[in-house]
């Protein structure tokens, strides 16, 4: 089975990324994945942003869990909402990872917020995208709405992963929005290098 830590890293690793910004580290259990995996093959990141304000204890790291990810030394923790964020994170990053709150507006939100910091080439992997539910959260069709009514803002596109329906119903739909680097549209149907 695949996991969305190796899928993350394995798009890392491909793409060359240097700087990663993950939003929502929750429990920390997709960046030690991803820490663990980048370790074993030897790949050396820049700068890896873990964003978390830790509104909730129940999924908060412990200080262990959080020292040990804040030993690596690409790690840096930022204990603040995505919005607040922001003014932390440089321009130019190669991959954001948006996984924090699970409201479709807030999802929204990053969407747009962060799709400002990718750079030319990089990427922004989210889920959420594609489902047409609405919970106690929210009506999650506005985040397939929105994505499918703005392609082709700041020169994005996106594509659906159907390869990872053996992973939890939260991560069976994922959105890859690429800015390439020529800053025309290109479709996929797989993950791919830029």
């Amino acid at each position: 089975m695949i996991s969305k830590w190796d899928l993350l890293a394995k798009l890392i690793i491909d793409n060359k990324y240097k700087v990663i910004v993950d939003i929502g580290i929750s429990k920390g259990v997709t960046e030690r994945g991803i820490r663990d995996i980048l370790i074993i093959r030897k790949y050396n990141l820049t700068s890896f942003y873990g964003i978390d304000p830790y509104k909730d204890p129940y999924y908060a790291m412990s200080d262990s869990e959080l020292q040990s990810l804040c030993n690596w030394s690409p790690f840096k923790f930022i204990h603040k909402t995505s919005d607040d964020a922001l003014e932390d994170i440089p321009d130019n990053v190669d991959l954001v990872f948006v996984d924090g709150s699970h409201t479709p507006e807030q999802r929204i939100i990053d969407l747009i917020n962060y799709s400002k910091k990718i750079r030319n080439g990089g990427m922004l992997v989210s889920h959420e995208y594609g489902l047409f539910i609405t919970t106690d959260l929210g009506d999650y069709s506005l985040v397939t709405k929105f994505v499918d009514e703005n392609i082709g803002i700041n020169n994005f596109s996106t594509i659906q992963d159907k390869r990872l329906e053996n992973l939890k119903p939260c991560f069976l739909f994922w959105t890859y929005i690429y800015r390439n680097n020529s800053g025309e549209i290109e479709y996929s149907k797989e993950p791919r290098n830029i």
